[in-house]
Order: structure tokens, then sequence, then C-alpha cells
């Protein structure tokens, strides 16, 4: 019976891509143009990062990637996240197949040992375990990416708001806006800072403005902190008194929000905390109580 759905299923299969052989869908010129500049994109990252695939699963995560591209899957802000945390896409679309495959074999291995004992359980449950199996170990990868994306964005915005700090000082001390920005990051630490200060002297070899490279750099990791202070700073123009109260609303406003998220998990962790003591005396008190509980029973 399941030869004959699967032989069915495969038949099925092959017509339906005969017919699409012969009658292949008319391209839409706008989606089309999308794809070849996605593909063009990822060509030329892959021309700076060498051009050359080093292992199986690169290549694998590699032509995923294309593929993707080609049919326009883009995935904007799982891109940003991995861009963020420092990881190739296709090194991660690699991952994924690994986790996926794993998860899909490892029913069918269970499977395999119980048959070894004498007993069967079909092709559909482990069939249909694998596929659950592999869907939670794609799932849990994910939202670990974007977890430590935006533990990493949070990060960005703490820094941000001393480097904003640090830039006003900067300008009162008689500094140009231009020397403020990369002295400012320059005094700070941590990977933060390494990240607006390598952003400001990109900038300023290659001519751009410098509040647009942070722009582009929070659209790129979608901080929007980041673009809201582009826009900012590029309304104001030139103006080194307006560039300086500007600065210093936009850090006030920065640290005004840290401090409410701040406020919101200390709460959160209070109130589990506090479920904690109510079940510790809960706990406590049937332990007491118990033994008086089991006398009254038996007697």
């Amino acid at each position: 019976m399941n030869a004959m759905v699967l032989s069915g299923a495969g038949v099925g299969l092959g017509l339906l891509l005969i017919l699409r052989g012969w009658a292949p869908a008319r391209p839409d010129i706008a989606v089309a143009i999308g794809q070849w500049q996605v593909a063009r994109r990822r060509a030329a990252d892959r021309h700076a990062r060498g051009g050359q695939e080093k292992s199986r699963a690169d290549r694998v995560g590699a032509w995923l990637a294309d593929a993707f591209a080609k049919r326009g899957v883009e995935l904007p802000k799982l891109q940003a996240d991995l861009a963020l945390l420092n990881r190739p896409w296709e090194s991660f679309l690699s991952s994924l197949v690994l986790y996926a495959a794993g998860g899909f074999l490892l029913p069918a291995i269970a499977g395999a040992g119980v048959a070894a004992l004498g007993m069967s359980l079909g092709l559909w449950i482990p069939a249909g375990a694998g596929l659950f199996f592999a869907a939670m170990l794609v799932v849990n990868e994910v939202n670990q990416v974007r977890t430590e994306a935006d533990q990493r964005r949070k990060d960005v915005r703490r820094a941000l708001g001393s480097y904003l700090d640090l830039v006003s000082m900067a300008l009162a001390g008689g500094r140009g806006f231009g020397d403020a920005l990369p002295q400012a990051a320059a005094i700070g630490s941590g990977w933060a800072f390494n990240l607006f200060a390598e952003t400001v002297n990109t900038a300023r070899l290659g001519g751009a403005t410098l509040w647009r490279a942070m722009g582009d750099l929070g659209e790129r990791y979608r901080v929007p902190e980041l673009v809201a202070l582009a826009s900012s700073l590029e309304l104001v123009g030139r103006d080194g008194a307006k560039i300086r109260d500007t600065l210093e609303a936009q850090a006030d406003t920065l640290r005004r929000r840290q401090l409410a998220e701040t406020h919101s998990e200390a709460e959160k962790k209070n109130e589990s905390m506090t479920y904690a003591l109510y079940f510790f005396v809960v706990g406590f008190v049937m332990l007491i109580f118990y033994p008086a509980f089991q006398l009254v029973l038996t007697t």
C-alpha cells in the first residue's frame, strides 16, 4: 500500500513537471528585475569574501541562496539579523539543512532500532515525527538568531547614547563635526564602538556624509535609532549649535527609553521571583501538614 502511494505521488509529480516544462509561466518584468538585482548583490558579496567556497556545506548553502534569490525570496529581517551577528547567509542556510536532516533522520534511526526488536512503527509515524523534529530544530535556530540579534541591537542602543554624549562634548570643546565623530568612537570600547568607528572611517575615505553613513548602518542592521539620528542631522544641516542640540536630545531620548526598558525587565523578574516564592511557600505548607492529613485519612 505504501509503495503504491509513493509510486502514484512520483508519477503525479513527474506529470506536473512535464506540464510546467511545456507551458512555463510568463515571468513578470518587475519580478525579474528584482531577482536580477538580488543576484547581483549576492555575487558582489561573494566576490568581496573571496568568491570561493571552503566546504561542501558552504556549496549547499550557496546553492540554496542562489535558488532563493532567483525566486525573489530575500527575508530581509533575517538577513539583517545575520549581518549583525556577522554570520554569512550561505553558512546559515547550510546549518539549517544540517539541522533539518538530523531532525528528520533521528526518528528513522529510532524506528529502525525498534524494528530490530521485532516491532514495527510503519512508514508514516517515523516520517511525521521526522518532519516535526526537523521543523522544530529549524524554528529553534531561527529564533536563536533573532534573540541574539535583538540583544546586539540593545547593545548598539546603549552604546549609541554614550557615543552621542561624547560627540556632544567634543563639539562643545571646539571640535568640528567631522573630527568629533571618529574621536568619540576612539574613546569608547566594545564591539559597538568599533562598529561606529569603522563606519565613520569608511565614510570619510569614501567621501560620504558621516550622518548618512550612520543612517545606512541603521538600515542595514535595522536599528531605527540610527536612521532617526541621520534624518535629524540632515534636517539641521551644518549648523554646529543645532547639531549639538540634536545630539543631546537624541541621547536624552535613548537614556529615557533604556531606563523604561530596564524598569520593565526588573518588574518582570520581580513577578517571576514572586511566583517562585508562592510555589515554595505552598510546597512547604504541604510538606508540613502532610503527616497530619495522612493521619486523619487513615484513622
